[in-house]
């Protein structure tokens, strides 16, 4: 088990890794990771960084459930009232990457659900390897997602199909996802990373004020 690091910089590019095998499963460790890379990369000279996952099949496969049985159990302790819809524990990453002044590109490998989908909707820019999936299945615990699929999604798909894939719940394919205008582009699996790669180094070669 690896907690989440910094893979350098060079030529205005940040790359931060992670990996919490066997499914990367989003949390603390995760999130604090991310957080210390993306300050980290910031007083450096890099205008554009990278999130990506070093786990084979998985960017985040969905947000740590424990936050979410937290909730429920506090719910309940108070009388069962109606909740009020929460992100998960952790949820200061998601606005973290978001209010960067650098660029951020999230690179899916695999499966992004849930909180995993919701860190991609929050980056600027997003790419895909083509056996990538995205997926908001909070639904099916009665929960509604709670880090960004209801407002960041919203505006990049558009209500009608953002509600859509909240209410159905399914995952949808990297090229679906690309159809609805959710992501930005698809590459073959064994490609993603320096694809990634080299289109952040385009990007950071602009002047920076622009």
């Amino acid at each position: 088990r690896l907690p989440p690091w910094l893979i350098g910089t060079i030529g205005g590019v940040g790359l931060i890794a992670f990996s919490d095998p066997p499914r990367n499963f989003g949390g603390g460790e995760i999130s604090e990771g991310i957080i210390n890379g993306i300050q980290e990369i910031e007083q450096s000279d890099c205008r554009v960084f990278i999130l990506a996952s070093d786990t084979p099949g998985y960017f985040i496969a969905h947000w740590s459930l424990q936050g979410i049985v937290d909730s429920m159990a506090a719910i309940e302790a108070a009388g069962n009232q109606t909740p009020t819809p929460r992100g998960p524990r952790g949820a200061g990453i998601f606005e973290r990457v978001g209010d960067s002044p650098l660029v951020s590109i999230a690179a899916n490998n695999g499966q992004a659900w849930g909180g995993g989908a919701e860190l991609s909707w929050g980056c600027d820019l997003r790419i895909a390897a083509e056996s990538a999936t995205y997926g908001q299945p909070e639904v099916a615990l009665g929960i509604p997602p709670g880090a960004g699929a209801c407002t960041r999604l919203a505006r990049l798909i558009g209500p009608t199909k953002c509600l859509e894939m909240i209410l159905d719940g399914r995952p949808i394919s990297a090229q679906e996802a690309l159809q609805l205008g959710a992501i930005n582009k698809v590459v073959p699996d064994d490609e993603l990373r320096e694809a990634a790669i080299a289109w952040a180094a385009h990007i950071a070669q602009w002047p920076g004020f622009a």
